[in-house]
């Protein structure tokens, strides 16, 4: 029995722990079971204003993950997935990018992934990572319509809140404003407003935004002027930018009605207007804005698509500029009728103002503007240190007029007295309240103020506030980032000042702009004056010093060695980011310690952690070619370590090279080049008005090193030389003297250059250009003329090949560099539609677009090209097609400028043309423009040599040719019409007779080149039977066709001229000028076309 109750006991013992075991398990999993409902319930959260969301994928989607980064700034997401688009393939293949935004310390998680994660909901992001292509795209990058799915997309995430009506009243309204801050405005407003107690606060949110769509828009000041001024004038109108005019473009009036497309006033803005010359014609306007534009007129030149509008006797007539002359649109003037009408009846403002300065004494400076955007910009573009306004004037019979913003002291704030007053509390001033509300938001104030004894400044930025302390010397004292984006600036500056124990309305507001002026110059010139402050190092031990009787030099140094050592380790914690070290880390603490303290402390750890494999073999080395004294203790303690650098030794090592690069740039300035300070020109030269270029070398050294000694530059100005045009005999009268400066110091190239300029150099009546080098940037001064002498000989040598002896006197000024790429789609309306390839060669986009079969899909595919101008944004570049379908239609392409005169596009069309020879080519228009222009030249060539030989006769024989010519324009007209006529032989023939004179031998000389120039003429005119004057006439108004429908001159029996004097000859051309002036039977003239069209 003993026994039995022994098992008994110990069976019940294990029953109760298999109890408790499982009790344990299932509480285990209910805890397990409601940690997944946690993390699920947070995935399908909203996603709030703040989350930035990231996207890895390819481009077809097929593998994807979203993430949702919930505590980091979209900027620094940014640099992030830059960071990842910078690593290498393996990187990248065993990328977990939770894992790894974990690692930079961000709070992520994934809402949405192709294994099943959200199904429910389409993907989204403020970033997208192509995987393929391992490139960033921003979803501000997009296009309108796809910048608002993706909105919506975010807004309906976790919680759906938007229906069908509201998703079409944001697309509509992203199309129409073309805002997408205000789309998304108006988005969160309808989230925010959803769940409201009072239904009707959601209703008048959409009640709103219909409205703001519906409003008309009214002419401005200029546009009224137009429309309506007492004087006749005309107006050019051309299409706005946005993707969304894309099909209106330079497209014809008959391709825009096949297109079920209309002419529309909203689409167009006013880019100029002028006074209407007294019968000045339709055809004189597109001619001057396409050959010779006014240099205040800032569009395209005059092209199909743009608008003239003629006001002229108090009427206006929209003509549409068409493929062939003008065609009318009534319709653009109906649209700005009804508007005004509607303005007219509902309009309680009249317009809007804004007041520069309320407290200026006498007269206040008000300026009227019809458009709230025109008046909220001048309004903002004021300095915040005046007490500016901005306000309405109303329509009453009776005018009111209220101020709704002012400044004070620095801070703008919106003034609500409207409310109080009876009639101003209505719909159409509440909405533009509201406008002024969320601009003074989005507006980045930058404020300055004079406050405690020091300055302090605060400014808008993405992450908050960015605020700093200065001394009185305009020093920086201490600032940094207040990131509370809840605040606005009144509210961030109080307390950032409170801990300061200060009040912002104690300071005195100053200009900020001039007040950073300040800033700017103050630290121009401090740092020279640092560098005279640095403590030397003492590179000796404690026992050296005490038995030299130096151990108050050896406490200074070791307590700055200390210094620069936390210094080192600050700079590096605050420009390392996890990956990278910013170039400039360096900068700061070698600015503060100098650079042989920042060496000894560097070289001497590196010493200390010789063993430390991350540290570079070169660094090592270097470390050792630094002497270091071994400062050793009583206690065989070495006390370097005190100012021993205990940052990451990966990280330390970088650091070292940053400050080894800036200590060579250093070594390589101490090098004095042996160049002398000016050439060995000493000869006058009468391209230099007599002086030589030593005389003028001499002057410009004493200028540019008297200039940056009175700015309080450490400068050397070591060399001069004279280059450039009058150097090569080709310049102008007004050239300039070219002069090139070398020197040394702490100035940068293109301050320098401000600097000489800011007052001007003049010398022997000739202004001097002056361009400072340093040989770190540029080259010595004999590799910068060594490639100025070469590009120099490149000018000369096409300057005497293509000029004429009057256009030696031009300098042709070099285009801006331009790069050509191409692009294929499957479907060339919408390329997103199918298979797309970007920045390829030409022969790539042949291959590839010769790849797509043409049966795929019921599209047109096609090659366009893509031009991009070095030095601008990739926004601006400049697209089109070049084959589309099987055409290629280069009159359309020649109709965009900036095509028709690039060398590259030009190319292209040639290589597509031959590439392609089955293609359909449409390019009548450019061979006519090609004729036009050749015409053009030879019309002008020979107006220049009948001027030149009209001037030669005379100071050939002065005497006989002032007895045979009354008139010179007379004489010099015939001439003219004589080359253009083939008529010239007569001219020949004296000229030769000059020739034959063998003296003097400069009136030879001019007559051989007379020769030369009219057989070119002669030479030109059997190559090209359209430089005849009538034909020119026909190809300025697009109407070349190969038949001359000009009546047939009557022709003239030439006179036996052989052996005539020149003076003969002339007076035998003042007798054809007499039967000239007898009245004759005028052939009928051709139809023009009028501006009452």
């Amino acid at each position: 029995m003993g026994r039995y109750a022994e098992l008994q006991k110990a069976w019940d013992e294990n029953r109760e722990e298999f109890r408790r075991l499982k009790e344990e398990m299932e509480k285990n999993e209910d805890a397990f079971l409601k940690i997944d409902q946690e993390m699920e319930a947070m995935e399908q959260e909203p996603i709030k204003d703040s989350d930035v969301v990231v996207m890895f994928s390819s481009q077809f989607e097929t593998d994807y993950v979203v993430c949702k980064i919930t505590d980091q700034s979209r900027e620094w997401v940014k640099e992030q997935m830059n960071n990842i688009a910078g690593m290498d393939e393996d990187a990248l293949a065993n990328l977990d990018v939770e894992e790894y935004f974990r690692d930079q310390g961000a709070e992520v998680m994934s809402i949405l992934a192709s294994n099943g994660k959200g199904d429910d909901y389409p993907v989204f992001y403020d970033f997208w990572f192509d995987v393929d292509e391992a490139e960033v795209v921003e979803s501000t990058e997009l296009s309108i319509e796809k910048q608002v799915e993706n909105l919506i997309n975010r807004i309906d995430f976790g919680e759906p809140v938007l229906n069908d009506s509201e998703w079409k009243l944001l697309h509509t309204y992203a199309e129409k404003t073309g805002n997408m801050a205000d789309t998304y405005k108006l988005a969160q407003e309808l989230r925010d407003t959803l769940h409201h107690p009072d239904f009707r606060v959601h209703e008048q949110v959409i009640e709103n935004a219909r409205k703001e769509l519906e409003a008309p828009v009214f002419l401005n000041e200029k546009e009224k002027e137009l429309f309506t001024g007492e004087t006749d004038r005309f107006g050019i109108y051309q299409l706005k930018d946005g993707e969304e005019l894309h099909y209106h473009r330079f497209a014809s009036l008959d391709l825009l009605e096949k297109s079920g497309l209309q002419v529309e006033k909203g689409n167009y803005e006013l880019i100029y207007t002028a006074p209407l010359q007294k019968g000045q014609t339709l055809d004189d306007i597109f001619e001057q804005f396409n050959l010779f534009r006014p240099e205040d007129f800032t569009g395209h030149s005059l092209s199909v698509s743009d608008i003239v509008l003629l006001h002229q006797n108090g009427e206006n007539h929209a003509q549409y500029v068409d493929r062939f002359g003008f065609q009318e649109v009534a319709q653009f003037l109906e649209q700005q009728q009804d508007r005004e009408e509607q303005k007219a009846e509902h309009s309680y403002i009249d317009y809007y103002y804004v007041v520069e300065d309320l407290q200026k004494a006498g007269p206040l400076d008000i300026k009227k503007y019809a458009d709230i955007k025109e008046a909220l910009q001048a309004y903002f573009s004021l300095p915040n240190d005046k007490r500016k306004a901005f306000g309405i004037q109303n329509s009453n019979p009776l005018p009111g007029s209220l101020d709704f913003i002012q400044c004070y002291n620095g801070i703008d704030r919106m003034t609500f007295d409207y409310r109080e007053i009876e009639g101003w509390d209505n719909p159409e001033i509440q909405s533009v309240v509201e406008q002024m509300d969320v601009a003074i938001d989005l507006h980045e104030t930058q404020i300055a103020y004079a406050i405690g004894g020091r300055y302090f400044t605060i400014q808008h930025t993405d992450e908050g506030f960015d605020y700093t302390f200065y001394s009185r010397n305009y020093r920086e004292l201490d600032g940094g980032v207040y990131d509370n984006t809840d605040l606005n600036i009144e509210e961030a500056m109080s307390e950032i000042l409170e801990d300061e124990n200060l009040d912002y309305e104690d300071g005195e507001v100053l200009n900020y702009e001039s007040f950073m002026e300040h800033v700017e110059e103050a630290n121009r010139i401090e740092p020279q004056k640092l560098s005279e402050e640095y403590f030397s190092v003492y590179a000796h031990s404690a026992a050296y010093a005490r038995e030299h009787g130096e151990l108050e030099q050896y406490r200074i140094s070791r307590n700055e060695n200390i210094a620069c050592k936390n210094a080192i380790e600050a700079a590096i914690r605050d420009n390392f980011d996890g990956m990278h070290l910013q170039p400039d880390a360096a900068e700061e603490v070698l600015d503060g310690y100098g650079m042989e303290r920042v060496v000894y402390v560097l070289s001497s750890s590196i010493r200390l952690k010789e063993q430390d494999g991350r540290f570079s073999r070169e660094n090592k080395e270097w470390a050792k070619t630094i002497p270091v004294a071994e400062d050793m203790d009583s206690w065989e303690r070495n006390r370097n370590i005190d100012f021993l650098v205990d940052s990451h030794p990966a990280v330390l090592d970088g650091f070292v090279h940053l400050v080894r690069q800036e200590q060579a740039q250093r070594e390589a300035k101490k090098e004095v080049l042996k160049v002398p300070p000016v050439s060995d020109k000493t000869e006058p030269e009468k391209a230099l008005n007599q002086m030589s270029r030593v005389d003028i070398e001499e002057t410009v050294l004493a200028y540019a090193q008297s200039m940056v000694d009175d700015a309080g530059y450490d400068v050397k100005v070591t060399a001069a030389r004279v280059y450039g045009s009058r150097t090569a005999d080709i310049q102008r009268e007004d050239s300039d003297v070219d002069v090139v400066i070398e020197y040394q110091g702490e100035i940068r190239e293109d301050v320098f250059f401000d600097m000489l300029h800011e007052n001007g150099l003049s010398v022997g009546g000739m202004m001097v250009d002056i361009n400072p080098i340093t040989a770190e940037k540029s080259g010595s001064i004999e590799e910068y003329l060594a490639r100025a002498n070469q590009y120099l000989e490149e000018k000369v040598k096409s300057f005497r090949e293509t000029t004429s002896d009057q256009q030696k006197a031009e300098v042709v000024t070099e285009h801006p560099v331009q790069t050509l790429t191409f692009y294929v789609a499957e479907c060339m309306e919408f390329p997103s539609l199918g298979e797309y390839h970007e920045n390829l060669t030409f022969e790539e986009a042949v291959h590839l677009y010769e790849a797509i079969p043409s049966e795929r899909m019921s599209a047109v595919k096609g090659i366009g090209f893509t031009l991009h101008t070095e030095g601008t944004e990739r926004y601006m570049d400049s697209e089109f097609d070049l084959v589309s379908g099987k055409a290629i239609d280069v009159d359309m392409i020649n109709h965009v400028p900036e095509f028709r005169d690039s060398t590259l596009v030009q190319q292209a069309i040639k290589d597509a043309i031959a590439r392609f020879p089955e293609m359909k080519v449409w390019d009548r228009e450019t061979k006519a423009l090609e004729s036009q222009k050749i015409a053009e030249n030879y019309d002008k060539d020979c107006r220049e040599l009948a001027a030149d030989i009209d001037k030669f006769s005379e100071e050939y024989d002065t005497y006989e040719y002032w007895d045979a010519v009354d008139d010179r324009e007379e004489n010099v007209s015939r001439i003219y019409c004589d080359l253009q006529s083939g008529d010239a032989g007569y001219i020949r023939e004296w000229l030769q007779g000059v020739i034959d004179e063998w003296e003097p031998v400069e009136d030879v000389k001019a007559a051989k080149a007379f020769v030369n120039r009219i057989d070119d003429l002669a030479e030109r005119r059997e190559k090209n039977p359209l430089t005849k004057v009538e034909e020119l006439e026909e190809a300025n108004y697009n109407q070349i066709d190969g038949v001359l429908n000009n009546i047939k001159p009557e022709k003239q029996e030439k006179s036996d001229t052989k052996g005539m004097s020149i003076m003969e000859k002339l007076a035998l051309n003042k007798e054809r000028v007499a039967q000239a002036d007898k009245p004759a039977k005028e052939p009928e003239k051709k139809p023009e076309r009028s501006m009452d069209k």
